[in-house]
């Protein structure tokens, strides 16, 4: 009687071994418990087709559009300007880089918060621009994206503005009086 108890409970255990086996094999159907939903993400992980991660962008995350630079020297990466009107963008913008699809009208609804970009080490993704805040007399934007630690190969990355779309209606002051500071949330992959 102990022999068919001990041999059926090998077999459980034998089982139960074998499922959690072919679970951990397929990585693309399976989610990690502790990383299947991330502070400020609007969902699940997923996996782009070389089986780096995807982690979706947050559910109030703004437009944003690139633009690439032409000569900038003096800003260091995540710099940032506003803009309450597009003459005071275009002077600005047309020194280093093209216009971009922003036109005038988007400045009925909306102000701009200009970032320079320049990572040229570690492939980054899956940028997002988020939860625009002011936090004690100070405006904050969340900047969330993916960093693989996988080195560039031996090219240059161009550096490029994003400019971000802010709709008037969260600033609550005028946007030509305000400054904006970036705050990071990095999703390092290694």
């Amino acid at each position: 009687m102990k022999r068919l108890l001990s041999l059926i409970l090998a077999l459980l255990f034998c089982l139960s071994f074998i499922v959690s086996c072919e679970k951990e094999e397929s990585p693309s159907t399976s989610e990690p418990s502790s990383s299947s939903e991330e502070p400020g993400s609007s969902g699940k992980l997923s996996y782009d087709d070389r089986g780096l991660p995807i982690f979706p962008a947050p559910k109030d995350a703004y437009t944003y559009y690139n633009v690439y630079e032409k000569n900038f020297a003096f800003a260091e990466c995540y710099d940032t300007w506003v803009f309450n009107d597009y003459g005071s963008y275009c002077g600005f913008i047309s020194q280093y880089a093209s216009i971009g699809d922003i036109t005038e009208d988007m400045l009925n609804d909306y102000f701009l918060v200009v970032v320079y970009r320049a990572e040229n080490i570690y492939a980054t993704e899956n940028y997002s621009y988020s939860n625009f805040n002011r936090i004690n007399n100070e405006y904050i934007l969340i900047l969330e994206y993916t960093s693989y630690e996988i080195p560039y190969e031996d090219k240059e990355v161009p550096t490029r503005f994003d400019i971000v779309l802010i709709p008037r209606s969260e600033c609550e002051e005028s946007p030509a009086d305000i400054t904006v500071s970036l705050k990071k949330h990095i999703h390092r992959w290694e």
